[in-house]
């Protein structure tokens, strides 16, 4: 999948798939959006959020930066 500007979205190397982009990626009615790594152009990726199964309980931990 390439953006207008020929930047490729989704690159693929052996058995993985890499997405190519910045910023924020935003469910909206169903469609996925993002900005072109490159360009920084919007674009239109083909992902799905869906369920499958319960999710794990999982904990995140904010800590201050350390200062210099």
């Amino acid at each position: 999948m390439k953006c207008a500007c020929g930047g490729k979205l989704l690159q693929k190397s052996g058995t993985t798939t890499r997405v190519r982009i910045t910023g924020a990626v935003e469910f909206v009615d169903g469609v996925c959006k993002s900005q072109c790594f490159w360009c920084k152009g919007p674009v239109t990726l083909p992902l799905q959020l869906r369920a499958d199964g319960p999710v794990d309980e999982e904990q995140f931990v904010l800590r201050e930066p350390k200062r210099p």
